[in-house]
């Protein structure tokens, strides 16, 4: 077995879980494994380099790595295999060992995890609009299906499995083979995966994923042949919303007018707006209007 500790002593357990505050549960680094870290010397290799996690404790057993956060409050198990490949990284995620809890991605030959809870304000409320008026603009057109946070996307071309914060197939999209659910073994009906290029995909940022969206997943996206992705930060004074679309050479993003945006995909522009409740916290609305 192989075992590494690191950050002991700027991460110690705490003597009641009560002392394990929410500040030190939020916002914690993405964890990234590289796939040559799936054998043992390339663990060992891994867990001792500058970019192993500082917060958690490392382990190496029988094709297994073992991934304790916060040593003693909270852990899982991930398998080399899922490491190793994305083949072997949509099997686990499909099956029910995969952890419940956290977000899990392969991308660019890495199983990237995000242990961070949702900030409710600045991330779980504006995807909350989103989903409230891109779904049901979709459920008037009817224009194909719109996929809320939760569904998993994979691109075998690319190598990348991903779970966006939203996502969308057209009814042509799915009609030219672009796009198909990979079914879940020994239940009819059941669907765990979203398999191909989607039309549209929606990132909210955070900030330990701001980086991974604006970048890596930029580039990753208009690979995998997604027409339009939307980029939406409401972490600062100003909303930054940016809708952009899939040309040769890369994303461009769409000029506003007014704060409104053309979309491609649903032929109408948008405009994200805010206002403090009753409550004094942030409420949105995605205004909608035909282009």
């Amino acid at each position: 077995m192989a075992t590494v500790q690191r950050g002991q002593n700027r991460f110690t357990r705490p003597h009641r879980l009560e002392d394990l505050t929410e500040d030190r549960l939020l916002d914690q680094p993405l964890i990234r494994i590289p796939a040559w870290a799936a054998t043992v010397d390339g663990f060992t290799e891994w867990a001792l380099s500058d970019s192993r996690p500082e917060h958690s404790r490392l382990r190496y057993l029988n094709g297994s790595i073992f991934i304790d956060l916060y040593p003693g409050f909270y852990g899982f198990t991930v398998p080399t295999s899922a490491v190793a490949s994305l083949e072997g990284f949509c099997e686990w995620i499909d099956s029910d060992t995969a952890p419940q809890r956290g977000r899990f991605s392969y991308i660019n030959q890495e199983m990237v995890i995000d242990m961070s809870p949702e900030e409710i304000e600045t991330h779980n409320q504006v995807k909350e609009a989103v989903n409230r008026g891109v779904g049901s603009l979709n459920a008037q057109l009817d224009l194909g299906t719109y996929f809320p946070d939760g569904a998993h996307l994979t691109n075998k071309a690319t190598g990348l499995s991903t779970e966006a914060d939203a996502t969308f197939v057209s009814w042509k999209t799915f009609k030219k083979g672009k796009v198909r659910l990979i079914r879940r073994k020994g239940h009819r009906g059941q669907y765990m995966r979203i398999e191909g290029s989607p039309d549209w995909i929606l990132e909210v940022l955070s900030q330990w994923s701001a980086s991974q969206d604006l970048k890596v997943l930029r580039k990753v996206y208009h690979r995998a042949g997604i027409r339009e992705y939307w980029i939406i930060d409401a972490r600062g004074e100003e909303i930054l919303f940016q809708i952009l679309v899939r040309r040769r050479s890369g994303y461009v993003a769409v000029r506003g007018q007014d704060g409104w945006y053309k979309s491609e995909v649903f032929g109408h522009s948008f405009r994200l707006t805010r206002r403090r409740n009753r409550m004094g916290w942030w409420s949105y609305n995605l205004e909608i209007r035909p282009s």
